[in-house]
C-alpha cells in the first residue's frame, strides 16, 4: 500500500481499472486503504492543521488549482484568515502551471501526509481493511508490473526506441508488440509452460531490449528448465538495466 500510495494519479487509475476487471472486491479494498489528495476533505481539522503547518503557501496554491471546491473550503477554513487570503491570491494570480505540475504537487503533499502518518505525528482515520492473502498480493503485483512496463514503454525516448532492429533491414522497435509478448510470457510462465514463456520473452526482447523485467523473468524460466548458464546471462542483463536490484545482485554473487 505504501508503494501504491506513491504512484502518480494516472498509474493508480490504470491499476485500479485493471483490478476492477480481475478482482472487484480487491479493487474496493485498495480504495479503502489508499489515500488521495481529494481525501483531504475527510481529515479531521486538528490533523489537517498539523499538515498545513508543513506546507508552504506557494506549493499549496499550485496543488489546489484544479482541486474540488470541498477540498479548497476544507483547507481554507483551517488556515488563519491572513494565510487564507494569501493562498486565494496565489491561486488566482500566480504564474500559470501545467496540469502535470499540479498533479505532481498534489502527489508531493500526499507523500508528506503519509510520511507524517508513518512517523506517528498524525493519524489518518477511515483507512480500513488489509490485504489478506498471497493470491491478492500476486494479483496486485502482476498488475503493478504490467503498468510499470507500459509506462516505461510510453515514456522511452525515441532515440532509445529506434536503436534496436528486429532483424537486419526490418522495421523499428515496436513497443506495443514488446508488451504483447511480455504479457504472453508472463501468462505462460505462471502456468508452468516455461518453454513457451522463454519464446515469448525472447520475442519481446526483439521488439525492445531495454526492459529489465523481461530479462529477469526470462532468467527465471531458464532456471526452472535447469538451463543455469542461460539464466545467469539473462539475470546479468537484468541487473545491467536495473543496478538497484539488490536481491538479484546478491544471488549472482553467490553463484560465483
Amino acid at each position: 500500500m505504501e508503494i501504491f500510495d506513491r504512484l502518480d494519479k494516472h498509474s493508480k487509475e490504470n491499476i485500479l481499472s485493471a483490478l476492477e476487471k480481475k478482482n472487484p472486491k480487491l479493487a474496493n479494498k485498495i480504495k479503502d486503504l489508499t489515500f488521495s489528495f481529494e481525501q483531504i476533505v475527510a481529515v479531521d481539522n486538528p490533523t489537517l492543521r498539523i499538515i498545513l503547518g508543513e506546507i508552504n503557501t506557494a506549493d499549496l496554491a499550485i496543488a489546489l488549482r484544479k482541486a474540488g471546491e470541498e477540498v479548497k473550503f476544507k483547507i481554507m477554513e483551517n488556515m488563519l484568515a491572513g494565510g487564507a487570503v494569501l493562498l486565494k491570491e496565489e491561486m488566482e494570480f500566480g504564474k500559470p502551471v501545467t496540469v502535470q505540475a499540479i498533479e505532481e504537487q498534489q502527489q508531493k503533499i500526499v507523500d508528506l501526509i503519509l510520511r507524517l502518518e508513518r512517523e506517528g505525528k498524525i493519524e489518518l482515520k477511515g483507512r480500513k481493511g488489509e490485504i489478506e492473502s498471497i493470491e491478492e498480493i500476486e494479483d496486485i503485483k502482476k498488475i503493478v508490473e504490467e503498468e510499470t512496463i507500459r509506462k516505461k514503454l510510453e515514456e522511452e525516448p525515441e532515440e532509445v526506441v529506434e536503436h534496436t532492429k528486429l532483424s537486419e533491414g526490418s522495421e523499428k522497435t515496436n513497443n506495443e508488440k514488446a508488451f504483447e509478448h511480455y504479457n504472453a510470457g508472463m501468462e505462460a510462465s505462471q502456468a508452468g509452460r516455461y518453454e513457451e514463456a522463454i519464446r515469448e520473452f525472447k520475442k519481446s526482447i526483439e521488439y525492445n531490449d531495454r526492459i529489465w523485467q523481461t530479462y529477469q523473468y526470462l532468467g527465471s524460466c531458464y532456471y526452472n528448465q535447469a538451463m543455469e548458464e542461460e539464466a545467469v546471462q539473462a539475470y546479468k542483463r537484468a541487473l545491467e538495466l536495473n543496478p538497484d536490484n539488490r536481491e538479484l545482485s546478491e544471488w549472482l554473487k553467490n553463484r560465483k
